[in-house]
């Protein structure tokens, strides 16, 4: 990335803050994701280099991890399977933010993770061994576990069961069989969680979290 903060095709007008360093902090993850059907295309250039990519975001309390997605940028709306890198950035005026580095790869390619972005903290997780806590004031967590893991929700909804945001658990493979969450999931809208036949849902949107609650059909219940 350049120094200084890249603009996507459809974020609004502000001033740019330089980033002073980036810093690789995990790498070695194989997971799959849909990819959001808004998310939005962008390029970074130096003296050297010129790169496009898809940035799409992971909602976190009170803003996002964003994801920078490379390879095939003709995906939106799509399943793909791509490596992970968890990356840091230390802007000038001192904060720091955590943020996704995405590669595509071949979708025969052998899953090694399953990545979960959460809005929680701002401590760690007991029992999960790959996690990364978004510094403040953000609090989230990125997690990565083996492919066929829960994450269990926290706090006063310790039963809750997790679908992670960045993959939700599917059905069939072909979505979650229910078209209409099927429909909300490639819009960019993400499980925050399940009770019974209740779907939470959020999005990021102009800046604010977006929430809605989507009922699964009685034949899926």
């Amino acid at each position: 990335m350049s120094s200084i903060e890249v603009v996507s095709e459809t974020a609004s007008a502000r001033v740019s803050v330089p980033v002073v360093s980036r810093e690789k902090i995990w790498e070695g993850a194989v997971v799959e994701l849909r990819v959001p059907a808004d998310a939005r295309k962008g390029i970074y250039k130096d003296e050297q280099t010129e790169v496009h990519y898809l940035m799409f975001d992971r909602n976190v309390r009170g803003g996002s991890v964003h994801c920078f997605l490379h390879g095939n940028l003709e995906c939106r709306g799509e399943k793909i399977t791509a490596e992970v890198i968890v990356m840091r950035k230390t802007l000038a005026d001192g904060r720091q933010y955590l943020y996704l580095e995405l590669t595509i790869v071949p979708r025969s390619t052998k899953l090694t993770h399953r990545l979960s972005v959460l809005p929680d903290g701002p401590e760690p997780w007991a029992g999960y061994e790959t996690q990364f806590v978004t510094p403040a004031p953000l609090q989230g967590i990125v997690i990565l576990t083996r492919p066929d893991a829960l994450v269990v929700a926290h706090g006063n909804d310790a039963a809750v069961h997790i679908v992670a945001p960045a993959v939700a658990k599917v059905a069939t493979k072909n979505g979650t069989g229910d078209s209409q969450l099927d429909r909300l999931l490639g819009a960019g809208w993400q499980i925050e969680r399940k009770e019974g036949s209740a779907v939470f849902l959020t999005k990021m949107r102009d800046g604010k979290l977006r929430r809605m609650t989507h009922h699964c059909p009685k034949k899926l219940r």
